[in-house]
């Protein structure tokens, strides 16, 4: 769904099956197997709605951000 300006308005998701992926390899890292009782993900759905599109105000960087050091981890 958008608005008149083509501003998405609201997102629904279906992540069922990538909670129950990482489910299992989490219950991998730790010892469990098929052959174990498993942990079943049923459902993990997410919505989210989005409104008020350019309503924040005046945003304040911290002099701390300001005078951080630059790193490089491209490199």
């Amino acid at each position: 769904m958008k608005n008149a300006e083509g501003y998405v308005l609201k997102y629904e998701m279906d992540l069922t099956e990538m909670m129950q992926k990482i489910v299992n390899i989490a219950m991998g890292a730790v010892g469990e197997t098929e052959t174990d009782d498993t942990l079943s993900i049923a459902m993990a759905n997410i919505s989210m709605v989005c409104s008020d599109f350019n309503a924040v105000g005046e945003i304040t960087i911290p002099a701390e951000a300001k005078n951080a050091k630059v790193l490089n981890l491209a490199g």
